[in-house]
C-alpha cells in the first residue's frame, strides 16, 4: 500500500502489484510461507512488481524462492526473519541491481541465503553492495550471476550488528575489496575442533570470477572478529593493467581481531609490493595453516609488512613446514 502499513501474508504468482507513481519508495512487505497444494503451487513464487522499490520479506515457510524475473524497480531487499521452515532461501533472476541488501534474524548455522542477479545487471567496473547484517548464524551467502558472468560486487560494504557468524561461505561474484564496519561479535570463519584442540580449517571468503582480493578493511569495525583472509593473500595480477602485479591488504578494527590463513603472506624480491596486514588496536593474532610468512629484508629483497599482531599462531604445519621470517613483523 501505499503508506506501506499493510502486509501480503502470502506472495503468489498471480500477484500483479504497481507501486504509486512518481515515488522511488514504494514498499513491498510480503511474508512468504508454505506451499499450497490445494491449490498446486511451488516453491518457487514469481510475482510481477511495478515500479515498486523495498522488498520487505519474512520468509517463514517451505516456498523457499522468491523469483524477480518480471520486477523493474527494486533497489533494496531486507529479509527480517528466516524460520527454520525456510532453511535455504534464494532470491533469483534480479533484473535490477539491487545494492541494497539486509539479513537479520537467522539462527540456524545450516542455513543458506542466495541471490542471483540477471546477466548484464552488474556489468560496470565499480558495482557497491551495502549488506547489512544483524543476528546472523548462517551456513553460507552467496552473490552470484546467472550463467556464470564474470561480473558482480566489486566493492563490498559490510555493516555487522548484534553478533554474525558465517560458517561455510561468504561468496560474492567479482569482489575485489570487503569494508567491514559495525559492532559485536563478527565470524567468517570455517574451523571444525578436533580432539587435540586444534581446528581444521578452509577458507570461506570468495569471489569468483574476481582478478583477485585486494582489500578486507575492519578499520571502522568495534567488535571482536574472527575471520578467514586466506582470499586477501599471494600475489595477484591485473589484467587491466598490463598485469601488473599486486598485493592484497588486510587492516583490522579497534577491537580484538583473528585473521586466518591457509595462504603464505607473500612478497616476491622482483616486487616492490607486498602483502600488508596491520591488526590495528586491541590484542591481534594470526594463525596461519601450512603458509608462511616471505621476505628478507635487505636491500635485495622485498618483505612482507605484519603491523600491530601480537600473536603469531602455526598450524597443521605437516610436510613442508611454512618459513616465517620475523623481519616482516613490526614488533
Amino acid at each position: 500500500t501505499p503508506d506501506g502499513s499493510d502486509r501480503i501474508l502470502s506472495l503468489q504468482d498471480e500477484d500483479d502489484l504497481t507501486g504509486t507513481a512518481g515515488r522511488t519508495d514504494n514498499t513491498l512487505n510480503a511474508e512468504i510461507g508454505n506451499t499450497n497444494a490445494n491449490e498446486g503451487t511451488t516453491a518457487t513464487v514469481t510475482p510481477g512488481l511495478t515500479n515498486i522499490q523495498v522488498l520487505n520479506i519474512d520468509w517463514t515457510g517451505n516456498t523457499n524462492t522468491l523469483d524477480l524475473r518480471y520486477s523493474d524497480s527494486v533497489d533494496t531487499i531486507n529479509i527480517n526473519k528466516i524460520t527454520q521452515d525456510a532453511n535455504a532461501i534464494t532470491v533469483q533472476n534480479i533484473t535490477t541491481p539491487a545494492d541494497n541488501i539486509k539479513i537479520q534474524n537467522v539462527y540456524d548455522n545450516t542455513s543458506t541465503q542466495t541471490f542471483s542477479y540477471v546477466r548484464g545487471v552488474l556489468g560496470g567496473s565499480d558495482d557497491t553492495l551495502n549488506l547489512t547484517e544483524n543476528n546472523v548464524l548462517t551456513q553460507s551467502q552467496i552473490f552470484t550471476v546467472g550463467g556464470g558472468a564474470k561480473e558482480g560486487f566489486e566493492n563490498v560494504d559490510m555493516t555487522v550488528s548484534g553478533g554474525v557468524d558465517i560458517q561455510g561461505a561468504l561468496s560474492v561474484n567479482d569482489m575485489e575489496n570487503l569494508t567491514i564496519s559495525g559492532d559485536g561479535n563478527l565470524d567468517i570463519l570455517n574451523q571444525v575442533w578436533t580432539s587435540n584442540e586444534y581446528e581444521a580449517f578452509t577458507p570461506v571468503i570468495a569471489n569468483p570470477g574476481s582478478i583477485g582480493q585486494r582489500t578486507i578493511d575492519l578499520s571502522n569495525f568495534t567488535g571482536t572478529s574472527n575471520i578467514d583472509i586466506s582470499a586477501n593473500l599471494g600475489r595477484q595480477v591485473d589484467p587491466g593493467n598490463s598485469g601488473a602485479p599486486f598485493y592484497g591488504v588486510t587492516t583490522g578494527g579497534s577491537g580484538d581481531d583473528t585473521f586466518y590463513t591457509n595462504v603464505g603472506v607473500a612478497a616476491l624480491a622482483s616486487d616492490t609490493a607486498h602483502n600488508v596486514i596491520d591488526g590495528g588496536a586491541g590484542d591481534n593474532t594470526l594463525v596461519s595453516y601450512g603458509g608462511g610468512v616471505a621476505g628478507t629484508r635487505n636491500d635485495a629483497q622485498n618483505v612482507a609488512d605484519i603491523n600491530n599482531i601480537q600473536h603469531l599462531e602455526l598450524r597443521d604445519q605437516t610436510g613442508a613446514i611454512g618459513t616465517v621470517d620475523m623481519d616482516a613483523f613490526d614488533a
